[in-house]
């Protein structure tokens, strides 16, 4: 067998028998130790390892050189840790590079996967206007047994922009989505129930994804939950009852298994059960919260938005909490306002959802000198004389939406030492010199395993906004008033002042990239 083969055939054993697998992999490390490396990264990966997935797998790149085939299966990897620690910038660099490597080989069964991976990716950063453009093109072109995940991925993105009608053509349409799994057709059928909703047919939408709830309830998947949260939503505004009680128990039972977007399910059916409806806000945007998290945007626009529309009728406390969540995103959901169960109160609540003119309290300059003020006064960096604390600072000034896992900060700032109780010491002492800098410890907070920098606007964030506009906007004129300040903002080196950090140097590889397209 060649190397490629080794690693595809041992991560098949490792999806379908981990026992057999881990055997093959023992005995791959005589024969091809570098094929055996790779398959670590695999077996990291699958045990919600990606930080040591990434730091084994960049050191395995060089070995590859020539071997396209193990190679893409290496960056697809790399793609997935990244992110799955919320870097989607980076992931997607890793999965444009499977794209190419695949058109490259000319191989279908790698093209094809490797698009539908990649624009899944931009899916989850809700760039939702670009891919269905792209999404378009691409599905002119793609052999048919390759449709059905792209197909899915497209009639979501119909009912997000607004094309009701075009996506329940694709969803009604057996030529295509048929050729899909049982779990895939189980998918579809939830979407098909979501498109009910948007059509006003509440009842036949409740029915439809109470029908997908039982269907992975039988296949024993967790996923069970997300259609079942979408039937107890309808079900609790529509007064009508078409879960039996066997049904939501069994789907709650089995989500205890599933990950944490499969947990956020269950927690967000949960609390549309709650007997008082003073509770369910706060509820609902903690789910919210753990699906963008999760990378289910979706769900979370659907979870925050119930939850600010009962934040208003129950007069609760967190309303202004959760228009502010939700500011950014609800103007990426534009067939939405038509819901019946949302559609008018967010047309009336628009005002208040939109985004915020407030300048954001933290400020800070990556590109060139670093600075940073906070509430309009400027603070001098060289005041943290603790330089790992300072390091933490510009990790989560960097990170996507300004949050880490506390392994992954505690494993780049301290790399040869465990996180033991005595370890995160450490790491606690270095967060409490943080917040005393920023003067605010709301402004660094800590949700679950997650430290999170609140309410920043940094100028690299800016610059991908700025590009991200540009390549939507139809209008040359604009297009180039966009580029232009680009242009202005992308005048300097990336953090100079620390040139010799690993993980820094990832993001001014991608601020280069970035500058490039100027």
């Amino acid at each position: 067998m060649t190397r490629s083969e080794i690693v595809f055939r041992g991560a098949r054993l490792l999806r379908s028998s981990l026992q057999e697998g881990l055997k093959f992999l023992e005995e791959t490390k005589k024969e091809d130790p570098v094929a055996s490396a790779v398959l670590e990264v695999f077996l990291l990966g699958m045990r919600r390892e990606p930080e040591r997935a990434i730091k084994m797998g960049l050191r395995i790149i060089p070995k590859l050189e020539g071997d396209l085939e193990t190679s893409y299966f290496l960056f697809n990897e790399l793609g997935k840790a990244y992110r799955d620690l919320g870097r989607l910038e980076l992931a997607e660099e890793y999965f444009q590079r499977t794209v190419e490597i695949g058109e490259l080989i000319g191989k279908p069964n790698l093209i094809y996967p490797a698009y539908t991976t990649l624009y899944f990716n931009k899916f989850f950063r809700e760039d939702f206007t670009t891919l269905y453009e792209e999404m378009k093109a691409y599905l002119k072109r793609v052999p048919r047994r390759f449709k059905p995940r792209a197909l899915y991925l497209f009639a979501i993105l119909k009912l997000i922009l607004g094309k009701l009608s075009d996506a329940l053509r694709i969803l009604n349409d057996p030529v295509h989505l048929s050729q899909g799994n049982q779990i895939h057709n189980l998918a579809v059928k939830e979407i098909k129930g979501l498109a009910m909703r948007l059509m006003g047919l509440l009842e036949e939408s409740a029915r439809c994804l109470a029908e997908s709830a039982a269907g992975f309830l039988e296949l024993g998947s967790s996923y069970a939950a997300f259609p079942l949260s979408k039937a107890l939503c309808i079900q609790k505004f529509a007064g009508i009852s078409v879960l039996p009680e066997g049904l939501i128990e069994g789907c709650l039972s089995i989500s205890k298994r599933g990950d944490e977007a499969t947990l956020a399910a269950a927690k967000e059916s949960e609390a549309y059960l709650l007997p008082e409806e003073r509770s369910v806000p706060e509820a609902l945007l903690g789910c919210a919260k753990a699906y963008y998290i999760a990378f289910q945007p979706l769900e979370g626009f659907l979870s925050g938005s119930t939850a600010l529309l009962l934040a208003w009728r129950t007069r609760s406390g967190a309303f202004a909490e959760i228009a502010h969540f939700l500011s950014p995103h609800v103007p990426r959901y534009p067939g939405f306002k038509n819901d019946p169960i949302i559609g008018d109160f967010l047309a009336r609540a628009e005002p208040l959802v939109s985004p915020s003119l407030k300048a954001p309290r933290i400020r800070a300059n990556l590109i060139g000198k670093f600075s940073i003020s906070v509430d309009g006064v400027p603070r001098s960096p060289e005041t943290i004389r603790n330089r790992k604390a300072l390091t933490l600072l510009v990790y989560l000034l960097l990170a996507p939406e300004h949050r880490m896992a506390q392994d992954q900060i505690f494993s780049l700032l301290w790399p040869r030492a465990r996180p033991a109780k005595s370890g995160m010491n450490r790491l606690y002492v270095n967060i409490y010199q943080l917040r005393r800098f920023l003067g605010d410890a709301a402004l660094l907070t800590k949700r679950g395993e997650l430290y999170q920098l609140e309410d920043v606007w940094t100028d690299l964030g800016e610059l991908e906004s700025l590009l991200k506009s540009a390549d939507t906007s139809q209008n040359p004129a604009e297009k180039g008033e966009l580029v232009s300040r680009a242009r202005q903002l992308a005048q300097g080196e990336l953090l100079p002042e620390f040139p010799y950090d690993k993980h820094i140097e990832e993001y001014r590889g991608y601020y280069n990239r970035l500058r490039n397209r100027l």
